[in-house]
């Protein structure tokens, strides 16, 4: 009887496997950037996605009521743009994305923030964060409200709900209050476009150029504004872009703390309207009010977390555009101002 040998296996040797082991970890390690960088390019589509979608309901807002909402319901008083009440009563201070909640299918989260707060643009009512239904709305999340790129964690320190701008010309300051991040206030990484100041009084001017005229933005104090306003062309006017607060690393808040990564937040019911004369570049704050802090974003400046230091803006035609950090300041400017009556190519940027 014939008998089959038994088939003999030869295994790895050890400098074989290895070999295969250092094969594979070299081509993992050609592959990863590019499985990085088409993940980041999918959240990048899906934030200019988010802006998209908050631009065409603030162009509904207006083909509704012929008119863009409010910026937001602070003080007009040119003495204190920061007072939280004066002679017609209490400042709201609610901001542009409680109007625009219905465009955005969310009716019944209008229907509660608005339910005991008087939300008309020339209307005072209480302060939002006193009135109960106000305050438990701006604690109701909005994924279209943030942005895919930013980490899903609330601020460390603060969530800022009130943005307003002061004036002593030529000197221009931007200041910034809100509520501990314990209230749990949800957050937006949008904000909208004040022009270069936002409204500081009439009495300032640059260039001959009446401030509160010629480079006032789409959003402002209690503004109104219309499309027929923007004379300088929906195609060429910045309407709402990435702004998602305070962000880098060693960021002090107070002497006796450790440095934080994120220390404040942007309230998404609040106030987030922002000016564009401090630019795209929040590396100037560092080593100012913070010694050794580093800031990939500055709340005072319009910036965001995506490589290639591109912050993506939606303009007043609905078209979202990738902005550089390092785009001329002139341009910028130039970019938010609804008449101030410069010439702009968009096609460049």
């Amino acid at each position: 009887m014939w008998i089959r040998p038994a088939a003999r296996f030869r295994g790895f040797t050890l400098v074989e496997l290895l070999v295969v082991i250092a094969i594979i970890s070299t081509l993992a390690a050609l592959l990863m950037p590019a499985v990085q960088s088409a993940r980041e390019a999918s959240r990048r589509n899906s934030c200019a996605n988010n802006l998209r979608q908050i631009g065409l309901a603030a162009l509904n807002y207006e083909s509704a009521h012929s008119k863009f909402p409010p910026g937001f319901l602070g003080s007009d008083d040119p003495n204190d743009f920061g007072a939280l009440s004066g002679p017609q009563g209490n400042n709201q201070w609610n901001g542009v994305f409680v109007d625009l909640l219905p465009f955005l299918e969310e009716q019944p989260l209008y229907d509660l923030a608005t339910r005991t707060l008087n939300i008309g643009v020339n209307a005072h009512d209480r302060n939002y964060w006193d009135d109960a239904n106000a305050l438990d709305a701006a604690r109701k999340k909005l994924s279209l409200l943030l942005c895919p790129t930013m980490p899903n964690i609330p601020p460390d320190v603060q969530t800022i709900d009130r943005i307003y701008g002061e004036m002593q010309y030529p000197d221009f300051s931007l200041h910034a209050a809100g509520q501990d991040a314990s209230k749990g206030l949800a957050l937006t990484h949008y904000q909208a476009v004040a022009g270069v100041y936002g409204r500081v009084g009439g009495q300032w001017a640059r260039a001959g150029v009446s401030i509160d005229h010629g480079l006032i933005g789409i959003y402002s104090v209690r503004s109104r504004t219309t499309a027929a306003q923007i004379s300088d062309g929906l195609s060429k006017m910045l309407m709402f872009g990435e702004a998602p607060g305070a962000i880098g690393s060693s960021i002090q808040v107070n002497s006796s703390s450790a440095g934080s990564e994120f220390p404040y937040g942007v309230a998404w019911f609040g106030a987030a309207t922002l000016p564009t004369s401090l630019g795209l570049n929040s590396a100037k704050e560092n080593g100012t009010t913070n010694p050794g802090a580093s800031f990939r974003v500055h709340w005072s400046h319009f910036g965001s977390l995506h490589s290639g230091d591109i912050v993506q803006f939606v303009n007043a035609d609905g078209s979202v555009h990738g902005i550089s950090k390092t785009i001329d300041q002139s341009l910028f400017e130039a970019l938010s101002t609804i008449r101030g009556g410069e010439i702009v190519d968009v096609g460049s940027l």
